[in-house]
């Protein structure tokens, strides 16, 4: 039995995720990464 707190991120998710981070600071990916978990919060911000 899988017990997981986020679904993971979808195909598109990855690449966005891929061109706003080209490496370096992990705290920018962080950032990065809870923008876009917050926007699937806010499903009325995708537009």
């Amino acid at each position: 039995m899988s017990h997981e707190w986020i679904a993971p991120f979808d195909t598109m998710e990855i690449n966005m995720i891929q061109n706003l981070w080209k490496g370096g600071s992990i705290r920018r990916l962080t950032r990065i990464i809870e923008a876009m978990l917050d926007a699937r919060d806010r499903p009325e911000m995708a537009n």
